[in-house]
C-alpha cells in the first residue's frame, strides 16, 4: 500500500495462489490493512481525491510445470513394421525386372512391409484405399513401381 507521496506504507507477502477461479470465497486477505488507519488523515494513505493506491507485484514461479510423459509416440513407433499387430501388408518389388528362362536367381524377391490400417487411414489414405480388409486375415497389396528402400522411408 502506498501513501499519497508514493512511499510504501504497508507490505503483505504470501505464497498462496489468490487467482483460483474455483474458490471465490478464499481470495485475498481478511484483514489486509486496518480501515481506521486508511481513513486517518495523518497517515496520508488516501490522496486528495480519496483514492487508495495499491501496487501488486507477482513473482513468476521459475519451476517448470509437471508434464507427464506420454507413451503414445513410443507406442506408435514400436508398432512400425510389427508383424504381430499389423492388419495389412505390402509386398514391394520391381515389376520391371526381366528374368531369362532358367535364371530365377536374378529375380529380386519382393520385400514385405507390415502396417496398420488405422494409421494408414489418417496418414496415407491413398495407401489405405488399396485394402478391403475383412478383419480376419491380413490384407495384402502389391506395390511394383517403387523400390523397397524408398517405400520404407515413405511408410515411416
Amino acid at each position: 500500500v502506498l501513501d499519497k507521496y508514493q512511499s510504501v506504507k504497508h507490505k503483505k507477502k504470501s505464497t498462496r495462489n489468490f487467482f483460483r477461479l474455483d474458490d471465490i470465497n478464499n481470495r485475498g486477505w481478511k484483514d489486509f490493512y486496518p480501515r481506521d488507519q486508511i481513513l486517518n488523515q495523518s497517515t496520508n494513505m488516501l490522496d486528495d481525491n480519496g483514492t487508495l493506491a495499491i501496487v501488486i507485484s507477482i513473482k513468476k514461479d521459475n519451476a517448470s510445470p509437471f508434464v507427464p510423459n506420454n507413451p503414445m509416440s513410443g507406442l506408435i513407433t514400436s508398432m512400425f513394421l510389427d508383424e504381430e499387430t499389423a492388419d495389412v501388408c505390402f509386398e514391394v518389388g520391381s515389376a520391371d525386372v526381366h528374368v531369362d528362362a532358367g535364371d530365377e536367381a536374378a529375380a529380386p524377391l519382393p520385400v514385405t512391409f507390415h502396417a496398420h490400417s488405422f494409421v494408414l487411414k489418417k496418414c496415407a489414405p491413398m495407401l489405405a484405399s488399396l485394402f478391403n480388409s475383412d478383419g480376419e486375415h491380413i490384407a495384402t497389396a502389391s506395390i511394383t513401381d517403387v523400390t523397397p528402400a524408398i517405400f520404407h522411408h515413405m511408410l515411416h
